[in-house]
């Protein structure tokens, strides 16, 4: 392997070179002083392709293989650490982000502008509770009047999360008359252009109330018509009785838009594992795979993203050393996973 840089690498070492003898340390220690770097020093840097050096050239970038970006941050570190983490944070952080998450409308008025220079890139990083740890940030985005649809009563979680983040709570009601299930036409008179998410939990906590498979099947067609995210609870459906259990997951056009929740909890009398998984659309998937008390994805199907939670047991059944009965405990609830990972897949899917 060759290890030597490329023409094209040196070129961009001595221009990023060049620059910061002649435009960064002649200037940084006033800079310093005053606290501020003048907007006229990025523009010079966004006329030679330094503020969007990753991106392609059909974003407005530079389009540079990341040797020859790290040579650029390298020089102009040389001349100001200050300089150098904000062109960090418009490549790495901003554009980066854009280029690998936004989609093709979100690139053309967000990434082209910042590649270009026209616009500067930042991230709100630092909460009270997190530092600067960015997997353990908090903040949402909303905007104002955004509604949460839930079913009431229900499991209180719902409503005190709805109003923890802003949104407005819009409660489903659960007719007694109706063995504690709810009308789909009512459900479908509270989806309004501000609706964002409709909480479903079918069996029902607490009521016990279930839908039938006709009912679903009516409540996913309407759901199937908005736009809204669809969070589907079904952590008993392993526990109905009376007639079969229907996922609204298995109705057309609605996998891609439900975040369904199961476990292992109530099925197996075991509520103090604390033990359950979701199953994510991949447009969700990265910020649960990217939280520090979720674990691995397990397999994809159907483009879907399985996730597992982490068990609160005294030990994490993934990534950690056990004991040998530790171990054979470990197998077992692997071996339970597994099978219930597939049950869900089956009644959504209809194959794995």
């Amino acid at each position: 392997m060759d290890f030597r840089l490329t023409e094209e690498q040196r070129l961009v070492q001595a221009t990023a070179k060049d620059f910061v003898d002649k435009e960064i340390i002649p200037h940084n220690r006033e800079w310093e002083e005053k606290g501020e770097i003048p907007r006229s020093w990025y523009a010079k840097m966004a006329e030679l392709g330094f503020l969007g050096a990753p991106v392609p050239e059909k974003y407005g970038g530079a389009g540079m293989d990341y040797v020859s970006f790290m040579l650029l941050l390298e020089e102009i570190s040389r001349g100001s650490s200050s300089l150098r983490t904000t062109v960090s944070v418009q490549t790495s952080l901003s554009e980066t982000s854009l280029l690998w998450f936004a989609d093709e409308e979100q690139k053309q008025k967000w990434l082209v502008p910042l590649a270009k220079g026209e616009k500067l890139g930042a991230w709100a990083l630092t909460e009270p509770e997190a530092g600067s740890d960015a997997a353990n940030l908090s903040t949402n985005y909303r905007e104002e009047g955004d509604e949460v649809v839930y079913p009431n009563p229900g499991f209180p979680i719902y409503e005190s999360m709805i109003r923890f983040l802003g949104a407005t709570a819009v409660p489903l009601r659960l007719r007694e008359e109706m063995g504690f299930r709810f009308d789909p036409e009512e459900l479908k008179s509270l989806i309004g252009p501000r609706t964002r998410l409709i909480i479903l939990n079918s069996p029902q906590n607490p009521t016990g109330g279930a839908l039938t498979p006709e009912e679903t099947e009516r409540a996913a067609a309407l759901l199937a018509d908005s736009t809204a995210w669809v969070l589907s609870d079904e952590v008993y459906s392993q526990m109905v009785y009376d007639g079969e259990f229907a996922s609204v997951a298995s109705h057309p056009g609605l996998l891609e838009r439900t975040i369904l929740l199961d476990g292992f909890s109530k099925t197996y009398a075991m509520t103090g594992w604390r033990l359950g998984y979701a199953v994510v659309p991949e447009a969700l998937a990265f910020g649960f795979v990217d939280h520090p008390d979720r674990h691995a994805i397990l397999r994809r199907s159907a483009r879907i993203q399985i996730i597992r939670l982490h068990v609160n047991f005294g030990l994490h059944i993934l990534g950690h050393a056990v004991q040998p009965d530790q171990r054979r405990l470990a197998d077992c609830v692997e071996d339970m996973l597994a099978l219930h990972l597939r049950a869900s897949l089956l009644k959504i899917c209809g194959t794995v």
